[in-house]
């Protein structure tokens, strides 16, 4: 591949292009010594030599474009794509982890159900990010993670606990009713070389903070919403109004760093009148002075979709699980507080099915809700998809 440098442009060769371009300089002296010239055959010692010379030099040739390619975000090696991220301003983004949501049955008295408790299920254990009360005889639904990262696939009902490790007073059992949103493994180098291709990379201001968030470790999806007038901004979805001045930060995960890192990139508060996260972490200064980071873990919002299928088409085998698996496939891709939409949902089908035969979709976040072609989420969750929750319609 040529590249140009100060406007001479480099063209590597092979070996056989260095041994004809050195020929042919020889033989432009011996013809103007009016002497016979020399021919590239077998037969030729020179020739073998300059073939030589020519491997040689086109060996020197691909060092050269190899050290300008490492440079060259597009052409480089994957190894290379690594070393070139901190001149980008990022890095390869951590594997994020499994969501689920658990609930807690307690028996005559009322169950308290604190932060980090442990739920085992086989190899994998999951650990709740907020405290939960049950009232008596009661459930109450709680978010956990996986404390192995990556994707990992829980289906609906398969934890039915009636004891845990410790056990808690009035505990009566916890299970999961719905399946667990997937986590992601950590970015691969070809998957980082298209992000900076696309610019995705660590700014400034609210989209640089939002980054660097989603970049620590065991956080996973973040978001920060700011409310930059001077009166409360009522978001669909929250129970509390953003105050004016103010920003909201949603995360998936802990981390020590979130308070520290959301500092180096804003100044706007983060709890006003009537308005204090559940979660805060601090930073004191060197003179001192405590400053408070609110925040608050994310929650998951199913979204339900209607499909309208052409019963005059002719439909594949398992063409229901086809379409309930390219949608469940989206789980996992979601932002936090991200609007879906028909368009992109329809994209998300394999290569091979036939579209033709979808006459519409639709969606709702919830069963009796009203559908249309895209819905919003509240900002604080996560949508996802479930087999249940898709119905196929022949038309």
């Amino acid at each position: 591949m040529a590249f140009s440098v100060n406007g001479i442009t480099f063209t590597p060769g092979s070996a056989f292009d260095h041994a004809t371009n050195q020929l042919n300089y020889i033989n432009g002296l011996l013809q103007g010594l009016s002497l016979p010239t020399l021919q590239p055959n077998n037969g030729n010692a020179l020739w073998w030599t300059l073939l030589g010379q020519g491997s040689f030099d086109a060996q020197l040739d691909n060092m050269v474009i190899q050290a300008s390619n490492s440079l060259n975000v597009a052409n480089t090696d994957d190894n290379q794509i690594i070393n070139l991220l901190p001149v980008a301003g990022t890095s390869l983004i951590p594997p994020s982890a499994s969501a689920l949501t658990l609930t807690f049955t307690a028996t005559s008295g009322i169950l308290s159900v604190p932060s980090g408790t442990i739920v085992p299920y086989g190899a994998y254990n999951f650990y709740t990010l907020t405290p939960l009360t049950v009232p008596a005889s009661g459930s109450a639904n709680v978010v956990s993670l996986c404390q192995t990262l990556g994707p990992i696939t829980i289906p609906v009902g398969v934890i039915n606990l009636t004891s845990l490790t410790p056990s808690l007073p009035n505990f009566g059992s916890v299970v999961n009713n719905f399946a667990a949103i997937p986590g992601t493994l950590v970015e691969t180098p070809a998957q980082a070389r298209t992000r900076v291709l696309q610019g995705k990379t660590i700014g400034v201001g609210i989209d640089g903070c939002i980054t660097a968030l989603r970049l620590l470790p065991g956080v996973g999806q973040a978001n920060v919403f700011m409310n930059p007038g001077s009166s409360q901004l009522i978001v669909s979805g929250l129970a509390f109004g953003i105050p004016g001045g103010c920003a909201y930060i949603v995360v998936q995960g802990p981390s020590p760093n979130i308070g520290i890192t959301y500092l180096q990139y804003m100044t706007m508060p983060t709890s006003g009148t009537n308005f204090a996260p559940s979660q805060v972490q601090g930073y004191t200064t060197q003179a001192g002075q405590n400053f408070p980071v609110y925040y608050d873990f994310c929650t998951y919002q199913q979204i339900f979709a209607t499909v309208y299928v052409d019963a005059n088409k002719t439909l594949q085998n398992g063409y229901a699980n086809i379409v309930q698996n390219a949608l469940t496939s989206l789980n996992g891709t979601f932002q936090i507080g991200q609007r879906v939409s028909s368009e992109q949902v329809l994209n998300a089908f394999p290569v091979g099915f036939n579209p033709c035969t979808i006459l519409g979709l639709s969606l709702a976040t919830s069963i009796g809700g009203t559908y249309g072609q895209a819905v919003q989420p509240s900002i604080n969750s996560i949508p996802y998809f479930t087999a249940s929750g898709i119905l196929i319609v022949l038309q």
